[in-house]
């Protein structure tokens, strides 16, 4: 959901604007929270006028990299018929994708902490250049899982052909890949979940890629090698990735 670059400019320059919100109707408190039966009960729609409270930033992963991102906080009560509800609206400030980062109702909230978009991603030589420097280890930006599942997501593609083209251009390196995540959970839950999705992985590279399996191995960790506070919604989101490793010294 977003804002109108003429509604953005109202919140600016006059410091409130009219909003209409719509909302699965009896969504709310739903046990089984099925989108297809709230889809059935059919739409409610909000009305009111959001003020704007604030401005600043919020912490967001853009393609892998922790970004601030300029924010307009706004509230409002909207309205339809004789319910209302307060919502608080954290914006994007930028005209062109004013996107909710933040929502606030009541005692329930939700936050945007990734945000992915097209773009080039790293190159076999730029990978290639990381895997040779330092402790000979990068992060691996661009692989996506079902949330707390390790089945791939078919956006992975670009990034795990990058990686193939990586390791035949080097056919002397053999490279381990490593899954990690956030201390939410139990850590056992955690420890075999990383080390799933690593495999899962490896299996693509072997499977769909033709890399040969005795040059891959896989790992996971869990959350006990962090990059991040996991305090944060953000730094929970960084430690929650797969990164690839060579033995270099």
């Amino acid at each position: 959901m977003h804002l109108s670059a003429a509604a953005l400019s109202e919140l600016k320059t006059k410091g409130e604007t009219a909003m209409v919100y719509g909302t699965l109707k009896d969504y709310q408190g739903m046990g089984n929270n099925s989108l297809f039966t709230a889809a059935l009960s059919g739409r409610k729609y909000f009305r009111g006028t959001l003020k704007r409270v604030g401005t600043g930033s919020l912490p967001v992963l853009v393609n892998g990299k922790r970004v601030l991102l300029p924010t307009i906080e706004t509230a409002g009560t909207l309205t339809v018929g004789s319910d209302s509800i307060d919502k608080k609206f954290w914006w994007l400030d930028d005209p062109d994708n004013s996107l909710i980062l933040r929502s606030e109702r009541d005692q329930s909230s939700w936050q945007v902490v990734r945000i992915d978009f097209p773009a080039p991603q790293p190159q076999s030589d730029v990978l290639a250049r990381a895997l040779s420097a330092g402790d000979c280890r990068t992060g691996l930006s661009g692989i996506y899982f079902d949330t707390a599942s390790a089945r791939l997501l078919p956006q992975s593609g670009t990034t795990l052909a990058t990686v193939a083209k990586l390791m035949r251009d080097n056919a002397a390196w053999n490279l381990a890949i490593e899954g990690h995540t956030d201390n939410v959970g139990k850590a056992d839950y955690n420890l075999d979940l990383s080390r799933r999705r690593a495999q899962a992985v490896s299996t693509a590279l072997v499977s769909d890629y033709a890399i040969a399996a005795s040059r891959l191995s896989a790992d996971g960790f869990g959350a006990t090698r962090p990059i991040a506070a996991n305090t944060t919604l953000d730094g929970r989101a960084a430690n929650r990735r797969v990164e690839l490793a060579r033995i270099c010294h």
